[in-house]
């Protein structure tokens, strides 16, 4: 469910970075290894958001 919401709230511009993150997540024989490299695109991805969607006043909460 986590993961789910994630990719719902993930901006339409990196859209597609999720969708290959996800497929390569699928495909990958080795579950264990695909999670941590999903793990790391995630924050990649959440520091691409934060750059694209710059908020100062969403950091004070």
């Amino acid at each position: 469910p986590v993961l789910v919401e994630t990719i719902l709230n993930v901006p339409d511009v990196i859209t597609d970075n999720v969708k290959q993150v996800i497929t390569a997540l699928l495909w990958s024989r080795h579950i264990g290894k695909a999670l941590l490299v999903f793990q790391a695109h995630a924050v990649v991805l959440k520091l691409l958001n934060d750059a694209l969607d710059w908020k100062p006043a969403s950091y004070l909460h």
